[in-house]
């Protein structure tokens, strides 16, 4: 493993953050404290603001927020039954907006929070999560939440305080959590789902626009978010898009510019072979099961695409039971000309991260990178919140470069292959998504008018007004359309347009991911010599077949597999 010794006063700041969505590459926490109640804007660069808490915030070059189309002031009168006015809490704006005056009750609402930064401060996205707790009950005065948080720090331990409380049937009214873990399509398929739809309240008017509320969304990001499902159990508050980042300090000592940003694969190796000679790390990345898997999709979608298409009929998603059929009547298997031309070139790829690379984490990634020690990291716009920190406090001085993720060319993955693979989609679109669990599974005694408040409560948090709010302080994009984003930094990681809908099917069960870990041990033992690529694959074709054959019993489905 590489010697990682790590300056103590970068250990401290990079080291005990929380990798959030870190199977998109890692979503960095922000360095503001919470925006003013009801502002919408960010101060001029340069200026001071005071936040939410009273504290002086620091002036960064972080994202000007504005909203694109007019707001309306109050609810629609059809839904919020009217809106009064009262005289705001200290330090607010004159006056609030008190909306929807028939909702009375107490909900409970679980989330995982960021560690705190450095010094013991509080994260901005935690503090401006809870301040917009506070800013809904007073805007609905009948109305308390309370907040519970889940422990740990990582998708694994939401998975499982989720698992746990569901099984106590003792949920909170509003859980958030992953999309795989609201619903699988076996459960929608057996009529066994655990939450609520939310499907057909996105085509009601939201109390917040006058609009149906789906109109707020992009439509891609309900299909992300559904993976293929009929409806819609939960959703996200934020978004977000990756590319591999790099230091322009560590280009340069390489005797690399801009103008060898790799558009190929070939192009690609070659500039991380000139890093590597270079005396660095030419890729920080750890070695996750979710790091693996991802880096994994990005190219097998890609390369799967044809294949993938005569399947699904050009739909990015299929049904459960065209699933399994697809794997149990072998049309669609581990090894294919393709996987044989992808695997290799993964292989390849993952050779350039660091040595000891399968014990490493998020926050050892970030730390390599910060240190000048690895010159590219994947990561979405979200970094440049640690980033800004770092170079606010002296600790970073070189500036950043970013490019996506090449296209797949035919020298090194052949002619055909090339030719037919789709365009490459990074990693993004939706961050964690809240979802409302069915109400024999919620904290009894606690929510009579629960599921009424609970779809108010997400109404209110994808409104554009608390977007705009939101997304400020850890760099995050808005779910809702009419909020638009204005650092021009964010443009580093919209070069690639292309959505990424997980397509290729090396594990099943979207409800616990159970085989994921097993194909991880699988893959590095491929990646480590320890197995040949013929084993690789076949191990691999056993593994989904038993996956699909687990999925086909729990939904009940007649198909013969394995």
């Amino acid at each position: 493993m590489a010697d990682i010794t790590r300056p103590t006063r970068l250990a401290t700041r990079f080291g005990r953050r929380r990798a959030l969505g870190v199977a998109a590459g890692g979503a960095a926490v922000g360095i503001l404290a919470a925006c003013g109640a009801n502002d919408a804007t960010t101060a001029p660069s340069g200026a001071a603001t005071t936040g939410a808490a009273g504290g002086t915030v620091r002036p960064t070059s972080q994202a000007q927020v504005t909203i694109s189309t007019p707001v309306p002031a109050t609810a629609a009168p059809a839904m919020a039954g009217g809106a009064t006015t009262a005289p705001a809490p200290a330090g607010g704006s004159a006056t609030i907006t008190m909306t929807r005056p028939e909702l009375k009750g107490n909900i409970s609402l679980a989330r995982q929070f960021d560690p705190p930064l450095s010094g013991g401060k509080p994260d901005p996205r935690t503090t401006v999560f809870k301040d917009l707790i506070k800013q809904y009950q007073t805007e609905h005065p009948g109305v308390t939440i309370d907040l519970t948080e889940i422990p740990g720090s990582s998708a694994t331990e939401i998975y499982q305080w989720v698992d746990t409380h569901f099984a106590g049937k003792n949920l909170t009214t509003v859980v958030a959590t992953y999309p795989e873990q609201t619903t699988s399509d076996v459960q929608e398929a057996n009529g066994s789902v655990p939450w609520v739809n939310l499907t057909s309240t996105l085509d009601q008017p939201s109390a917040y626009s006058g609009q149906a509320w789906r109109n707020d969304f992009d439509p891609d990001l309900f299909n992300f978010v559904k993976f293929g499902l009929k409806n819609n159990y939960s959703l996200p508050f934020n978004q977000y898009k990756s590319a591999w980042v790099y230091n322009k300090d560590a280009w340069k000592k390489a005797g690399l510019t801009e103008a060898d940003e790799p558009k190929t694969w070939k192009q690609w190796f070659a500039v991380c072979d000139k890093l590597k000679a270079a005396g660095l790390i030419p890729i920080a990345r750890e070695g996750t099961v979710q790091a693996l898997s991802h880096t994994v999709w990005i190219l097998m979608i890609s390369l799967g695409r044809k294949q993938w298409d005569g399947l699904s009929g050009g739909a990015p998603f299929i049904s459960l039971q065209q699933k399994l059929d697809a794997v149990c009547g072998m049309k669609w298997t581990m090894d294919t000309p393709w996987s044989r031309a992808g695997w290799p070139a993964l292989k390849k790829l993952i050779s350039y991260w660091p040595p000891g690379f399968s014990t490493l984490k998020v926050s050892d990634s970030r730390q390599l990178f910060f240190e000048g020690k690895a010159a590219m990291i994947y990561e979405g716009q979200t970094f440049l919140s640690l980033y800004d920190e770092a170079k606010a406090e002296g600790t970073t001085k070189f500036e950043l470069g970013a490019f996506p993720t090449p296209q797949p060319d035919a020298e090194t993955f052949g002619a055909d292959i090339a030719m037919n693979a789709g365009k490459i989609a990074d990693d993004g679109e939706r961050g964690i998504t809240y979802g409302i669990p069915n109400a024999d599974l919620r904290d009894k005694g606690k929510d009579a008018m629960g599921q009424s408040i609970a779809v108010d409560y997400l109404q209110y948090m994808t409104s554009a007004k608390i977007q705009a709010q939101f997304v400020k302080p850890g760099y995050d994009l808005p779910v809702n359309k009419n909020v638009k984003l204005d650092d021009p930094r964010f443009t580093l990681f919209r070069q690639n347009s292309e959505q990424i809908f997980y397509r290729h099917l090396f594990y099943l069960n979207n409800l616990s991911h159970a085989d994921r870990p097993q194909w991880g041990q699988n893959f590095l033992s491929y990646l480590t010599d320890q197995e040949n690529l013929d084993e690789y694959l076949k191990k691999g074709e056993q593994q989904l077949i038993e996956q699909a054959a687990i999925a086909a019993r729990t939904a009940s489905l007649m198909v013969k597999c394995g």
